[in-house]
């Protein structure tokens, strides 16, 4: 999956795997993902088109809250697992995230926010990453 961004050096971003929240509405399907669109839900197919793939092409899972990567049980997790791997990854993917703006010349404060909701501690706690460290 892709989709076009104006936060990339290559004004493209990839993913194996994309995880958003999903609300059914009567018999559609609206995701909020402000990743592709900060201004409203999308419908199931619209978001799908905004990263080049189709309903028959992408396998899409609506689970359960606790659950996170393709790895978890979509259905019946208690979150243990899930929680743990969920918070790591978003403490080094967002942190990688906040040091690609900024060597992009974006302001992270103004774009991400002072407080963004995958803080699980304060700022100075908040790992490096350089590219560097990634080799």
């Amino acid at each position: 999956m892709a989709a076009r961004s104006d936060f990339e050096k290559t004004k493209k971003i990839y993913w194996y795997f994309h995880v958003a929240l999903a609300a059914q509405v009567g018999t559609d399907t609206y995701v909020l993902d402000p990743s592709l669109n900060s201004d409203h839900p999308l419908l199931l197919s619209d978001w799908l088109d905004l990263m080049g793939v189709s309903e028959s092409t992408a396998e899409v899972r609506l689970c359960d809250p606790n659950s996170y990567s393709p790895l978890d049980r979509c259905v019946g997790s208690d979150g243990s697992m899930e929680n743990k791997f969920r918070d790591n990854h978003l403490q080094y993917y967002l942190g990688a995230e906040w040091n690609n703006l900024a060597e992009l010349g974006f302001d992270p404060y103004q774009l991400l926010g002072d407080f963004p909701p995958w803080v699980l501690g304060d700022e100075s706690t908040w790992s490096v990453v350089t590219e560097s460290s990634l080799k």
